[in-house]
């Protein structure tokens, strides 16, 4: 998806929210590639617990 919104310029964010304290299975390399190649596109937030989930104001409550 991330490939998608950069090569047709569609303004547009990725986040994941990953309830554990590191990226895991893939690690740092995982997070370097996406780092260097969507820097602007993913963000990976660890630690957070989704609470709630407000699509009608398109919100999430962590």
């Amino acid at each position: 998806m991330a490939w998608h919104f950069k090569v047709n310029k569609i303004p547009a964010k990725i986040i994941i929210l990953d309830p554990k304290p590191k990226i895991a299975p893939i690690g740092e390399s995982y997070r370097a590639a996406f780092a260097e190649l969507y820097p602007d596109i993913i963000t990976h937030v660890l630690n957070t617990k989704v609470k709630e989930v407000d699509p009608y104001n398109k919100r999430i409550m962590t």
